[in-house]
């Protein structure tokens, strides 16, 4: 059983939050189904200052740090995964949304070990079932990893 922790990062911070991260909901209710342990942390709704996202990041361990967004994300969740990794060393660091449309910027400039690539539940729990065995992203339909024989082999899409 993995601990996962789910990451909604802020956008639109010019304006109030105005919506529920139903996608990391749903992501978050299949992972607790397949019997890992979920906490999702919404950075939209709480607007956190940095520091205290860096004190909840270290509050516990994590097999699983995640978390996604639009691509106007960016610049945050780069600094947002920068975190999770020093606070989570051993942790399997994943990025996923629109951001991962441009998978090999986000696998060579940030921590992430992994870009989730479409829709996130069934590659969540995949990659979850192999936290901590050394997993492997290539394995892992609609997954694909920081190093360039994975990213190759990236395994195509789910099949319903």
């Amino acid at each position: 059983m993995a601990s996962v922790l789910l990451v909604n990062p802020p956008i639109r911070l010019k304006a109030p939050p105005a919506a529920l991260p139903f996608g990391l909901a749903t992501i978050a209710a299949v992972l607790r189904d397949a019997g890992h342990q979920v906490e999702v942390l919404d950075l939209n709704g709480l607007r956190l200052g940095f520091d205290e996202v860096r004190r909840r990041l270290a509050d516990r361990r994590y097999d699983i740090v995640a978390a996604g967004g639009l691509i106007t994300t960016y610049r945050y969740l780069k600094q947002f995964l920068a975190a999770a990794r020093q606070a989570q060393p051993g942790a399997m660091i994943v990025a996923g949304g629109g951001l991962c449309a441009e998978a090999e910027v986000v696998l060579d400039h940030t921590p992430a070990d992994v870009c989730v690539l479409g829709e996130g539940e069934r590659t969540m729990a995949e990659l979850a079932d192999q936290a901590g065995a050394g997993f492997d992203p290539a394995a892992v339909p609609d997954a694909t990893g920081s190093t360039s024989e994975s990213r190759a082999a990236a395994s195509g899409s789910w099949t319903p």
